[in-house]
């Protein structure tokens, strides 16, 4: 016990007070970091349920094993973003899909490849979409917070595709291209862009 409070060896005792002190640091984030984690994940209270007003936009449905909603179609809003309205031959349009929870209480989301898809059309033509060629999708749920947004960028290598993969390696032909994003089949506005 005396050696604990005063440090013995061959170094000021001023050395062994910080390593105790950066140990217990260390230690203190540790489990800190461990009640964030657990509580992420459903292990923590829940949110309080608000009850719905008259008019009031109904809320996630609840999960019964975990206690954290699932987002329903009715409490999700879907956007699309293009890096650009014009691309240069070569150039590979990104678009980020935003969705925001409009409910009054974190819900969780799937964004696998299925339920998260943005689509290239010109015309009446279906060029490309998001999830044509992944071979398996395991499911990505996404915690999302009371009114708050997540954002995820799908590249287009401007090759074009069709649902199961039939064929690969046809590039699009310059031109102008529409393209929307779905998020578990909550559409977004079209965009307009341009291939050169």
């Amino acid at each position: 016990m005396s050696t604990l409070l005063r440090p013995t060896g061959s170094l000021p005792p001023s050395v062994y007070w910080r390593r105790r002190l950066v140990v217990l640091v260390v230690l203190v984030a540790v489990v800190a970091l461990a009640v964030v984690v657990v509580q992420k994940i459903g292990g923590g209270p829940t949110a309080p349920k608000d009850k719905p007003a008259a008019g009031a936009t109904s809320t996630p449905s609840e999960t019964p094993s975990a206690g954290v909603p699932i987002c329903t179609k009715d409490v999700l809003a879907t956007k699309l973003e293009a890096n650009g309205s014009e691309f240069a031959a070569g150039a590979e349009p990104a678009f980020t899909v935003t969705m925001t929870n409009t409910s009054k209480v974190p819900c969780l989301v799937d964004v696998s490849h299925e339920t998260r898809v943005v689509t290239v059309t010109s015309g009446p033509a279906r060029v490309w979409g998001s999830g044509d060629c992944v071979k398996s999708s395991k499911p990505k749920t996404l915690l999302v917070g009371a009114g708050k947004s997540e954002a995820s960028t799908l590249t287009w290598d401007r090759t074009r595709s069709e649902e199961g993969c039939p064929r690969t390696g046809v590039v699009a032909k310059a031109g102008t291209y529409r393209a929307s994003a779905t998020v578990l089949g909550v559409a977004s506005k079209e965009i307009v862009f341009r291939l050169k």
